[in-house]
């Protein structure tokens, strides 16, 4: 069984995150797996939008900590930094459906996307402050860029949960309801028919415009994650994750 399931569907290809007894937390295969899956997308013409999938009691919960714990982290950097670069230079399109929680790398992962569609049990964590480590995929510039410097602190140091409609306030989704697969099937229909060439020179230069910071941040993240990992609030936090 594989950690990530894709299936085509028209001109959009679902990327299934699908390690449910983990709920769907990634590891280095997974990680690796991901990227592929997107670079299959964005390289194949028949392709027009990309989609990322959980389940309802689980969107993805991000780095696979147990994993990680079991001294697998050095396997983890070159499939994790392959799956960031594919995501920023990813050229398409590139949806989210979230029916359940997404936490850690699975909510970093939503900052990526171009839209995002939320049924009503859907919830977002950034468990960072409470696992003694910082942000990652750039997604401290990310929502900084979204957001604002209080509203991202507020976010990131607190580490609560926000729920759907939240999210939808703060402009980080599309829809939230209980018809979000309709939407998001509507938004994929209203894309194409119009010009993929024009839609995907949109969103270069848009990217672009935040291309530096976010370059920046993925820097002061990786600095960051080494000098904080194995740090005595991380082993603690580890410590309590174990139980």
């Amino acid at each position: 069984m594989s950690k990530i399931n894709t299936v085509t569907a028209d001109n959009n290809l679902f990327i299934c995150f699908n390690r449910p007894e983990k709920r769907n937390a990634l590891d280095a295969e997974s990680w690796d797996l991901l990227a592929n899956a997107l670079l299959e997308a964005d390289t194949n013409d028949s392709i027009l939008t990309a989609t990322l999938k959980g389940d309802q009691s689980s969107f993805c919960s991000g780095v696979d900590i147990a994993s990680m714990l079991s001294g697998d982290a050095n396997e983890y950097e070159k499939p994790f930094n392959k799956c960031i670069q594919v995501l920023r230079e990813f050229s398409k399109p590139l949806l989210a459906i979230v029916e359940g929680p997404a936490v850690g790398g699975g909510a970093t992962i939503l900052l990526h996307c171009d839209a995002v569609f939320m049924g009503t049990a859907a919830k977002i964590k950034y468990p960072f402050s409470e696992l003694g480590l910082v942000t990652e995929l750039g997604s401290s510039a990310l929502l900084l860029n979204s957001l604002g410097y209080l509203k991202t602190f507020e976010l990131l140091a607190k580490s609560d949960w926000i729920n759907a409609e939240q999210y939808h306030a703060l402009g980080l989704a599309n829809y939230v309801g209980i018809d979000f697969e309709k939407e998001h099937a509507k938004f994929v229909e209203s894309l194409s028919t119009k010009s993929i060439a024009s839609i995907k020179e949109i969103k270069h230069i848009l990217k672009s415009l935040t291309k530096e910071s976010l370059s920046k941040a993925l820097e002061l993240e990786t600095q960051g994650m080494k000098k904080l990992f194995g740090s005595p609030d991380n082993l603690q936090a580890a410590k309590e994750f174990k139980k």
